[in-house]
């Protein structure tokens, strides 16, 4: 009996204080609704719906936040009465063999539910006597953000004809406008960001806290959690409460507005760094050699040189070498070295530059004048003379524009040099120079040279030193301050390994504080973007597709007219990377972007460290009394028992599934991503999760019409037969199986909104008329299911041309010789086992906007092709795999004009790549794995010499395994 009794907080073990008694009770009433929720003998369970939504909505009251700040006051209704009493009846129902409860069972549920209902009105006085409780807080970063997500959802929500909310309609409706209000006054300003003014943060996170709050109480109102009178009732109190909140925060933006934002400068401009690197530079030779020779020669007209790259790389560490190299001393005339940093006073620039290049005015003469006479002097100083003006770390394209006047274009080879970690400050016309990580050589002979001078590290400390230098990460910064380190230790093995044991804290002071003001300078929309990295595995090669789906679905990208959200979150990202955050894994072979991304290590820590300072991301431990700890989105194992107290989680991401999860109390969630799923397991309550935009799981209830902001979809191997009620979805766009079929019961004149179907299966006329109802399609992969020949139920006219914006098509299985034809705007596409004679690739040769083809396992059959003029005007990206063709005849390169990547794989028969192909001037990659013909590799090299003599130094011709099959 005691296990079905609240726990008493003074029982609870002292490392779990940070349990209050809502805790325990939230625990507790979880643990009765489930037990509840598997009671599967149907007259029971109508006995038992009463009480089951009774308690359904105690807990959905404990989880408004607002009550936890309550737990103490003597005067809060008897909420642990209620809950012993149902304990008590719950563990009867269960587990008594008493004759005397079955007579009783149904006064004994009387006497549960008439207190729950003394509990309710006592609750309902209660909420009337002291409706101004402290207004519960959020984090900077997840207040903007929700903010921003809960207008556009209010949106959704009060468009004519959804009476969803009717009953609330009018106080959804003031609390929208009070949002909106808040969230055009943030909007408004551009600088500084809101999360950088001191006087707004206060405001902002109560806003925060009240938007969170009001998402909670209109959610579980969907739901059907919580009555109409305690969701009027607290609605009406958010909505007193947030208009002196929105009045502060108006009054506070409209000041920074008015003045075009306020420049808030703490410190003179000056280098600032706590690290300073003496000029060594390892592993940047040939970036050095070829940037000097722009600084002293090529053009005579005034040129801009950028060094670009992520902090600690050694932008500075170069341009002062190149600043100090004999050659450029002389050849200018004139030379200014200015750090700028991302706090500047344009006055304190402009003199900085005088005082290097005019030695006969005086300083402090120079520190008095005005800005205008500073260009003046600048002007005429520099007029006629060739000259260097080196600007160190840039934060900002806007600097430099607002400089550019003071330096006079006279033809004569003057030039401007800066650093900057944002790519996006560097203007079209200027030279770029992006600077690579060290190899973990490069750092062990940075590593040495700095800590050993002219000498050579002693043998014993060589393996240890190798060791450390690898686990600097390639950043030259890092290997410098661990060089500084070790000067200061004796030269002993057992001392350089403590440094190796201890090196995240030698950086702490000063590589990660260079890499927190990349963050601390981040535009506030990008934050959330850059903490979400931390989600991921350390050095994980990343999706973009999957990255930016997971961003929209989270809310993180902001609306903007004639723009899909997907593409303003490619935008987020290529910002991201051009600020040297986020690194490029892998390019997409169209040339269109990155086809994934990698974070280093040094900033996966920062996204580590910033989620637990901002409460952003929570990683799940065994330790679930973290779970009450506040963390919008969560990681964990999957272990069943973190779902029941995650209801204000808005993001749940697993590792694995467990054979039974549910989901039924995290209403708010927007994610649910099991990344091992399992199609054996169970997840309970998802029909509840109304917010839900991206779920990835093993197997789906028969009930889904609830989810109606659902955007991704992606089941498990088993599932096979889609539901009509999925298809209906309006707002669901993408959706992946193992294999798909639309089953009978279908209305092929039903559309939806797909753009992405993975896993279709096309077996007869029918499936082809059911794609139709998909007009919207971009990206299909699918997969045409045929008996044979003679099989009659088969159409024999393959045609998705009515697919008019399909982007991208992947079409498996034999279709042999029956008629096909393609959208005439697909730029991918991949044919796989089709079986096509080659005489009918005249049909794929004229897509007009075809870029990227790939033909795999005798797409198409016989012993030669015959390319046509006019064909493959477009193609970059040219794949063949397992194609048993012997002879491919090109007559001209204008056959394939524009091709950059040629991939061979297992083309065994064929003899050689034809020498036209040699002609094409795009060309910059030819690759050949075995097994193949000698003769092949041999004309691969032929083409490459080919090119050489026509100066195309770029092409690149890789051999995969040289064991090559005899001619």
């Amino acid at each position: 009996m005691e296990m079905f009794e609240m726990p008493r907080l003074n029982s609870i073990h002292q490392t779990q204080n940070r349990i209050n008694k809502f805790h325990l009770l939230q625990a507790f009433l979880t643990l009765l609704l489930q037990l509840l929720y598997h009671k599967t003998d149907l007259i029971v369970a109508r006995f038992l719906y009463k009480l089951e939504k009774e308690l359904r909505f105690l807990l959905t009251i404990l989880g408004d936040i607002s009550w936890m700040m309550l737990d103490k006051d003597p005067d809060l209704p008897d909420f642990e009465g209620v809950a012993n009493q149902a304990g008590s009846f719950v563990h009867s129902l269960f587990f008594s063999y008493d004759p005397a409860f079955k007579k009783e069972k149904n006064e004994r549920l009387a006497a549960v539910l008439n207190r729950t209902d003394l509990l309710k009105a006592n609750l309902e006085s209660y909420i009337m006597s002291k409706p101004a409780y402290t207004t519960p807080t959020t984090s900077i970063v997840d207040s903007i953000l929700i903010l921003d997500s809960l207008v556009h959802d209010l949106e959704d929500l009060l468009k004519p004809g959804d009476d969803q909310i009717a009953d609330v309609k009018d106080q959804v409706n003031l609390l929208h406008h009070e949002l909106r209000l808040s969230h055009s006054s943030i909007n408004d300003m551009r600088s500084p960001q809101p999360s950088e003014v001191e006087e707004l943060k206060d405001p902002l996170m109560r806003i925060g806290g009240i938007a969170h709050q009001a998402e909670y109480l209109i959610t579980s109102f969907l739901v059907k959690d919580a009555p109409l009178w305690y969701v009027f009732n607290r609605l009406t109190d958010l909505n007193h409460r947030i208009q002196p909140v929105r009045t502060e925060l108006q009054l506070i933006t409209l000041k920074y507005s008015s003045f075009g934002g306020l420049k808030v400068v703490e410190e003179p401009i000056q280098d600032k760094r706590n690290t300073e690197v003496n000029v060594v530079t390892v592993g940047f030779e040939d970036i050095t050699i070829k940037t000097l020779d722009q600084l002293v020669g090529g053009s005579e007209s005034l040129q801009i040189i950028s060094i670009l790259g992520m902090p600690g790389l050694g932008k500075t560490t170069l341009a002062k070498k190149l600043y100090n190299h004999p050659l450029v001393n002389y050849t200018f005339d004139k030379l200014s070295w200015c750090v700028v940093s991302q706090t500047y006073k344009r006055h304190d620039i402009l003199a900085n530059i005088l005082i290097h290049i005019n030695t006969e005015l005086g300083n402090d003469k120079i520190l008095e004048m005005e800005e205008m006479i500073l260009v003046e002097h600048i002007y005429k100083t520099l007029k006629g003379r060739r000259y260097l003006i080196v600007l160190d770390d840039i934060w900002e394209s806007n600097v430099l524009d607002g400089l550019l006047r003071c330096f006079p274009e006279d033809g004569n080879g003057s030039r401007i040099l800066f650093t900057s970690r944002n790519k996006n400050v560097a203007s079209p016309n200027c030279v770029i120079c992006e600077l690579p990580f060290l190899t973990d050589e490069q750092c062990w002979e940075l590593l040495e040279k700095k800590a050993f001078g002219c000498g050579i590290c002693p043998a014993g400390l060589q393996g240890i030193g190798k060791k450390i230098a690898a686990r600097c990460c390639g950043l030259p910064l890092t290997v410098v301050v661990i060089a500084g380190v070790l000067l200061t230790m004796d030269e002993e093995e057992s001392k350089w390994e403590e440094v190796g044991v201890n090196l995240a804290s030698y950086t702490d002071n000063s590589v990660r504080q260079i890499l927190e003001l990349s963050y601390k300078h981040l535009p506030d929309h990008l934050k959330p973007c850059f903490l979400y990295f931390g989600g991921f595995k350390e050095d994980e090669e990343i999706s973009v597709g999957n990255l930016k789906r997971l961003w929209v679905a989270e809310g993180f990208i902001r609306k903007e007219k004639d723009k899909s959200a997907e593409n303003i979150a490619g935008e987020y990202l290529m910002e991201l990377i051009d600020k040297s955050l986020v690194m490029i894994g892998k390019r997409r072979i169209d040339g269109r972007g990155a086809k994934s991304c990698v974070v280093h290590d040094l900033l996966h820590d920062l996204c580590m460290k910033k989620n637990k300072e901002e409460s952003f991301l929570k990683y799940l431990n065994n330790d679930y009394s973290t779970i009450f700890e506040k963390g919008h989105r969560m990681q964990g194992n999957g272990d069943s028992a973190i779902s029941s107290y995650c209801q204000h989680v808005r993001s749940f991401v697993a590792d694995k599934q467990s054979s039974s999860f549910n989901v039924r109390n995290m209403r708010l969630l927007r994610v649910l991503y099991f990344k091992g799923y399992r199609s054996n397991c169970k997840t309970f309550g998802i029909e509840y999760l109304v917010n839900l935009r991206y779920l990835i799981i093993g197997n789906l209830p028969t009930w889904m019409d609830s989810l109606v902001n659902l955007e991704y979809l992606r089941l498990g191997y088993s599932f096979r037969y889609l539901l009509p009620s999925i298809v209906k979805m309006k707002k669901l766009r993408y959706l992946c199986a193992y294999s798909i079929d639309y089953g009978e019961d279908w209305n092929k004149y039903q559309t939806n909104n797909l753009e992405y179907l993975s896993n279709f299966r096309i077996r007869k006329v029918k499936d082809e008329e059911l794609l139709k109802c998909s007009p919207h399609l971009r990206k299909l992969k699918c997969t045409y299911v045929t008996k044979g020949i003679m099989d009659k139920s088969a159409y024999p006219h393959f045609d998705l041309c009515f697919l008019t914006l399909l982007d991208s098509l992947s079409l498996f299985g034999f279709l042999g010789k029956r008629d096909f034809g393609f959208p005439s705007n697909i730029r991918k596409l991949e044919l796989y086992g089709s079986g096509f004679p080659w005489e009918k690739m005249s049909i794929v040769g004229r897509l007009e906007f075809l870029e990227v083809l790939k033909l795999r396992e005798e797409a198409f059959v016989g012993k030669r092709w015959d390319t046509r003029d006019d064909e493959f005007q477009k193609l970059r990206f040219l794949k063949l795999e397992n194609i048993e063709f012997s002879e491919w005849n090109v007559t001209s390169s204008e056959h394939f004009p524009v091709l950059q990547q040629l991939i061979l794989i297992k083309c065994k028969n064929l003899r050689e790549i034809p020498g036209e192909i040699g002609e094409i001037t795009t060309l910059e990659l030819i690759q050949v794995n075995q097994p193949c013909l000698s003769s092949v590799v041999e004309s691969a090299e032929r083409i490459k010499e080919q090119q050489r003599e026509m100066e195309n130094e770029e092409l690149r011709v890789v051999i995969h395994d040289s064991t090559y099959m005899l001619s």
